[in-house]
């Protein structure tokens, strides 16, 4: 007689999703190197358990998202003085000012299921107008936030220097 044996190895792999429920921005640069995903949903509402389900399991049609801040890592406390409000001194704050090397993730850091092109122009009728086509030119359906930032021109003579501040 012959036996034969069989011996199957099966390898499972866990993938770790990392949602943090917050306030405020939480700096840890465990939350950057561990998880295989980070999600920051602040303030979710009643909705929100549910909201975050079905996007981390593909239920929803549109997803993505982009920070609304700058997550920095947990040293910067030891480079900004908290008791002092501006927001230039020192190495900075937010996205605008910080001149330092302590980000985790910045400003409009995020993830989409697709890809996008944009092309953007200025026109002045009779103020400042940022007019800007985007196409979706991945596979999937998708929606983006498109971040416009300008400085004011100090070469528009009599204007108000190209819009307000800000």
């Amino acid at each position: 007689t012959t036996t034969t044996t069989t011996t199957t190895t099966t390898t499972t792999t866990t993938t770790v999703v990392c949602v943090v429920v917050s306030g405020g921005v939480v700096g840890d640069a465990w939350l950057a190197t561990r998880p295989a995903a980070l999600v920051q949903v602040h303030y979710p509402s009643v909705h929100g358990a549910a909201a975050i389900v079905s996007t981390m399991f593909g239920e929803n049609e549109y997803q993505g998202g982009r920070l609304a801040v700058t997550m920095y890592t947990n040293e910067i406390v030891n480079d900004v003085d908290f008791a002092d409000m501006s927001m230039r001194s020192g190495v900075g704050r937010t996205y605008r000012y910080y001149r330092g090397n302590k980000i985790l993730f910045p400003f409009g850091y995020g993830l989409s299921m697709t890809t996008f092109s944009t092309r953007c122009r200025e026109q002045w009728q009779p103020r400042l107008q940022v007019v800007c086509n985007v196409t979706n030119n991945g596979t999937l359906p998708g929606d983006t936030v498109l971040f416009v930032f300008r400085s004011p021109s100090t070469a528009v003579a009599g204007g108000d220097g190209g819009g307000s501040g800000g």
